[in-house]
């Protein structure tokens, strides 16, 4: 018999006055005062489609007896270490003693105790309660029962042999039992997520830098990515749209002027759903003299068209007006689309509008804006152009497109590149493109309000960024917080200038230093070097 076994038996029926006939197996469905637990070592332990028969377990708690020979054969394994090492026997017996006498306040300090001795010798550990093993030597255990008179765990059995080699520091870290996403790197995921838009491979790659290598991070990326599924799923238990107006509904209580509207199909199916915050309608009663919007980015599991409105702030920079999903692009959904932005902007009409090509949005735009200058992007403009045309009509075409002219001249160099290209393959396009030359020549939009815009690079900048942290297989809440995280670092943008605008003054260089001097008072630093540009390029100009 096994030395340091022994002396641990020896010490049982001190404590516990049990006779010796019952040391093979202890009956814990036969005691009241005991409750107990068994902690092994997962590696040890078969898959669950190898579940033990009645042959080999037992719900009893066994102190089984480490014979010499099975010590012997499990030294074998550990690099032909001598199995009669007194030191190393001796050290054994120590530790098995210390750990013997060792009392917890609960099941879970005994884990913990456990675990953390795992960690320290390379294997992992699981939970059993009730169940033995009898067939399996060699698997490291500590058992625990409850005293329910004394209120504390106790240590019934302790054996730390392996039957396998201890993992390294680095394979540790993919060790069940030793991966755990703590309550504090949870709400920074979260938060990362949430708040920051970010993928979570991006998220992982952030705790392994911050920690400085995966095996200090504490969970895998298999981790990470259940934990995401586990919170979605939490989130989304009522059904995605359901939970998009939960969402929208508990910002209206927290933000009284936050706006939204949306609208339902047959069986209660979201078609189209519209909002705002109160910042956004804000900044459109401040800045909404034009308004640029597309449909075309379906970044979502629907295929649903994402509609940001958009303008420029006084830096000239993009600011947020509203966002819209849609269930299609249909001119009746449009019409519905600019009648709630309409509502949700006390009826207040922009100067200018700059959209996509769609056909369905040209024609809902018409009937809700009359007398509001429109143009279509010259992006999408050009990307039909190479479509239709033959690359040797391309620079032709765009002086059509750019160049200021008077509306005669426009009409004979019309008349001119349609007879020089016009085909059986692009004479209907040609004809499409005449019936909206005013949506698009710059001899009909010379004299419109669009701030400087010729295209919608406003709205493809956001949706560009957007794109960044959207995939296809989002949600509608994942497009919901996404876009506000988005409109988020907008602010934040226009903050800040805002703040170096009120600290610094913009310098005049030029000789007209009283013009220059007033407009940095009147203007922000972006507008002031527009005028300031301007002054450069004059020949010369009398103060009076």
């Amino acid at each position: 018999m096994d030395g340091s076994v022994a002396s641990g038996i020896d010490n049982e029926k001190a404590t516990t006055d049990v006779d010796d006939s019952r040391w093979e197996a202890f009956d814990i469905s036969s005691s009241e005062d005991e409750y107990e637990m068994d902690i092994d070592d997962e590696d040890s332990i078969r898959e669950k489609d190898d579940e033990p028969t009645s042959e080999n377990t037992s719900d009893v708690v066994v102190i089984k007896q480490v014979t010499g020979s099975s010590q012997l054969d499990h030294t074998k394994q550990e690099d032909n270490k001598d199995p009669y090492d007194i030191d190393a026997e001796m050290s054994r017996q120590r530790k098995y003693e210390a750990v013997r006498a060792m009392i917890f306040v609960s099941e879970e300090a005994a884990y913990y105790f456990y675990n953390k001795y795992a960690k320290e010798h390379g294997f992992s550990i699981r939970r059993e309660k009730k169940k033995e093993r009898l067939d399996e030597l060699g698997t490291p255990t500590i058992r625990v029962s409850y005293n329910r008179k004394k209120g504390v765990w106790t240590v019934l059995r302790f054996d730390e042999n392996h039957n396998h080699k201890p993992a390294t520091a680095d394979q540790i870290a993919f060790m069940r039992s030793h991966r755990k996403i703590k309550a504090h790197q949870k709400s920074r995921i979260m938060s990362f997520g949430s708040l920051f838009g970010m993928r979570l491979f991006n998220i992982m790659r952030t705790f392994i830098s911050d920690n400085g290598k995966y095996s200090r991070v504490g969970f895998v990326r298999k981790d990470l990515y259940n934990m995401s599924c586990r919170e979605k799923r939490k989130m989304l238990a009522k059904g995605d749209a359901n939970t998009t107006i939960g969402i929208m509904e508990k910002r209206k209580r927290d933000d009284p002027e936050f706006y939204f509207d949306y609208k339902l199909g047959k069986g209660g199916k979201l078609l189209h759903l519209f909002w705002c915050d109160s910042q956004s309608r804000q900044d459109y009663a401040d800045f909404g003299d034009v308004l640029v919007f597309d449909s075309t980015y379906k970044t979502n599991r629907y295929a649903m068209p994402f509609i940001p409105f958009v303008g420029i702030n006084n830096h000239r920079q993009t600011t947020v007006f509203a966002c819209a999903i849609v269930s299609d692009e249909k001119e009746v959904t449009y019409k519905w689309l600019l009648e709630t932005f309409l509502k949700a902007m006390y009826q207040q009409k922009p100067k200018g509008i700059i959209t996509d090509g769609d056909a369905a949005m040209i024609a809902a735009v018409g009937k809700f804006f009359p007398g509001v200058w429109y143009r279509v992007c010259t992006w999408h403009i050009e990307k039909n152009m190479k479509k239709h045309i033959d690359s040797l009509a391309h620079n032709e075409f765009r002086s059509l497109l750019y160049y200021t002219t008077s509306e005669q001249v426009f009409e004979e160099r019309w008349r001119a590149f349609v007879e020089k290209h016009q085909t059986e393959l692009t004479k209907e396009w040609m004809k499409r493109m005449y019936r909206r030359k005013k949506l698009w020549s710059a001899a009909y939009l010379a004299n419109g309000y669009f701030l400087g815009m010729k295209s919608n690079q406003r709205s493809e900048s956001l949706n560009s960024t957007l794109h960044t942290h959207l995939d296809f297989g989002l949600t509608m809440v994942d497009m919901v917080v996404h876009y506000e995280n988005n409109s988020s670092r907008v602010r934040e943008e226009e903050a800040r200038q805002d703040t170096i605008d009120s600290q610094t003054v913009p310098v005049a260089v030029t000789r007209y230093k009283d013009i220059e001097m007033s407009a940095a008072r009147k203007f922000t630093a972006t507008n002031f070097y527009l005028v300031q540009g301007e002054l450069k390029k004059i020949g010369g100009l009398e103060i009076i």
